[in-house]
């Protein structure tokens, strides 16, 4: 990265920390949620500048996904985040920055713009209800709730992570239960793929790059070719104390993969020194809540928005 770039993200990472105090984002964060998003299109970061200090910014995303009925794709548009320095809110700036990313999203084809997870790389499920302010913003300019997601909290101190019992059981089944490697990309990712979808294939091999390679796999060797993976569980694909996704084939359930593979990520992060991990976008909350001792933590509205 180039000097002129170093600049450009630090600033606008200082500006999102300034802006979004329940997320104290790092640059490298920032640089996977911005430039290095599979969709990054320059034109819809969106920066206002005044007094030579950045003072607001926007950023969005066009995913390309299938219709209701899964056959005719359409061009959706996210905003991944917005973020105005507490010092110059409520002089319009939000407003303005939000107009001009409509605008260039309805001038790309988007019909529809969503505030919500922009999976596979996303920041957020949605708006977090304790960012009143913006979710009051949003609503004052036509957007509507949707739907809800929340995350749960694991206490890293004391859930109980411990696996020595479990490894051995899915050893008897036959069962392998390891780190993921650079090559397993192609038969972990093309199994993802076909049993969860590419979003999750995305995030998963995303974590491929993290040292160590933050996510687990199980595999059961004496199956036929191409069956061999049966469970993943991955952490820090987009934020970098955020469990998730994580997948066993209904073939292999009942077993105690998911819940080994769920453990060893967070002993993981435990490890790595983090006091809590978060579950994110959470599913299963009875799993999470009798497994690790997961408990209902974050809780985010997705809204979206017409732009006909």
């Amino acid at each position: 990265m180039d000097v002129k770039a170093e600049v450009k993200l630090s600033r606008l990472s200082a500006l999102l920390r300034r802006s979004l105090w329940l997320d104290m984002l790092t640059e490298a964060e920032v640089m996977g949620q911005v430039w290095q998003d599979p969709d990054f299109d320059p034109a819809l970061l969106v920066t206002h500048e005044r007094d030579e200090e950045l003072a607001g910014a926007i950023f969005g995303v066009i995913r390309r996904e299938k219709d209701a009925t899964g056959g005719t794709e359409r061009r959706v548009g996210y905003v991944k985040f917005i973020a105005v320095d507490p010092r110059y809110q409520r002089q319009g700036i939000g407003t303005g920055l939000l107009a001009r990313l409509e605008e260039r999203l309805a001038e790309k084809g988007v019909e529809e713009i969503r505030v919500s997870g922009s999976a596979p790389c996303y920041l957020w499920p949605g708006v977090d209800v304790r960012y009143t302010g913006a979710y009051c913003f949003f609503l004052a300019r036509g957007y509507t709730r949707y739907s809800d997601a929340v995350n749960m909290r694991v206490d890293l101190a004391t859930a109980p992570l411990d696996t020595v019992a479990d490894e051995k059981h899915l050893a008897e089944k036959g069962i392998v239960v390891r780190r993921m490697e650079e090559g397993d990309r192609e038969a972990v990712g093309t199994w993802i793929a076909r049993t969860f979808g590419e979003n999750w294939r995305w995030e998963t091999l995303a974590t491929l790059n993290r040292q160590p390679v933050a996510a687990f796999i199980a595999l059961q060797p004496d199956s036929p070719p191409g069956e061999e993976v049966i469970g993943f569980a991955a952490y820090a694909g987009n934020r970098r104390n955020w469990f998730g996704p994580m997948g066993t084939d209904p073939r292999a359930r009942k077993l105690g993969v998911g819940r080994t593979l769920l453990r060893l990520c967070l002993r993981d992060l435990r490890e790595m020194g983090y006091t809590d991990a978060q579950i994110a976008w959470t599913g299963p909350v009875a799993f999470y809540a009798r497994t690790v001792e997961a408990r209902m933590d974050r809780v985010f509205y997705l809204l979206r928005r017409s732009l006909h």
